[in-house]
């Protein structure tokens, strides 16, 4: 059984050198979670691909939030950059296995949180818009079974 702030903010430790050094500023808002059945490293491992993916979309002195709540049903993780964004054109496949637009990006990262998601029985969510910002928010069941 896991509370999902602590894989959350474990990925976000990960990344505040890479930001910190672009001079992004990364806010956290975590509500009191239930623990519930995920593997936690697998969490980590989705949090830390859209973590990452915010830093490299963002430019010096933009920000990132991180924010945690619950629902009756769901748990919901949002990450929401100041970036470039994705434009619609680019939308419906930013979770197709090696689809990208970065110079040297793998296009591994998204779908591998996607299928970790899914494989939860949750759901990964993209609202972009271009000079604006990207958010993501991850949905799991709070009766998650793996």
């Amino acid at each position: 059984m896991t509370n999902l702030n602590e894989p959350l903010n474990e990925a976000a430790t990960l990344v505040k050198p890479e930001a910190s050094a672009k001079g992004i500023e990364i806010s956290e808002n975590f509500e009191r979670l239930p623990e519930i059945p995920v593997d936690s490293d697998q969490l980590k491992q989705t949090f830390l691909n859209l973590l990452q993916n915010g830093v490299q979309a963002t430019d010096n002195g933009g920000k990132i939030d991180i924010s945690t709540f619950c629902t009756e049903k769901e748990v919901v993780i949002e990450i929401q950059d100041t970036g470039h964004g994705i434009s619609k054109e680019h939308l419906p496949r930013v979770f197709d296995l090696y689809f990208t637009t970065k110079e040297h990006g793998s296009g591994m990262g998204l779908s591998i949180a996607h299928q970790i998601v899914t494989a939860h029985g949750g759901r990964l969510e993209v609202e972009s818009e271009v000079q604006k910002g990207t958010t993501f928010r991850v949905y799991l069941p709070r009766n998650a079974e793996i």
